[in-house]
């Protein structure tokens, strides 16, 4: 056993991304890192983190979209890392 948690194969697929976007993952990722800077994802993702530790109201729309996007980034690593693999197994 691999340490996975037992999820149905179509979990363990892409689902959020576009066709496009699996045509070209690293577009996912260029638009991720124009979308924010590294400083805002750290502070975003600091924020959605201590949201989830407390019971004040968050600002769910922002953390929402932080999510979808790093939902798609990590699907386009993913990718990159496969197609990676397939082309250094051909050197």
């Amino acid at each position: 056993m691999n340490g996975h948690v037992n999820t149905p194969a179509w979990h363990q697929q892409t689902y959020c991304l576009t066709p496009e976007e699996i045509s070209n993952p690293v577009e996912v990722l260029t638009t991720f890192c124009w979308e924010y800077s590294p400083s805002e994802i750290r502070t975003k993702l600091k924020d959605w983190y201590a949201a989830s530790l407390s019971d004040e109201e968050a600002d769910s729309k922002s953390i929402f979209v932080v999510y979808e996007n790093i939902e798609k980034l990590i699907e386009a690593v993913y990718l990159i890392n496969a197609q990676n693999s397939l082309l250094v197994n051909k050197l």
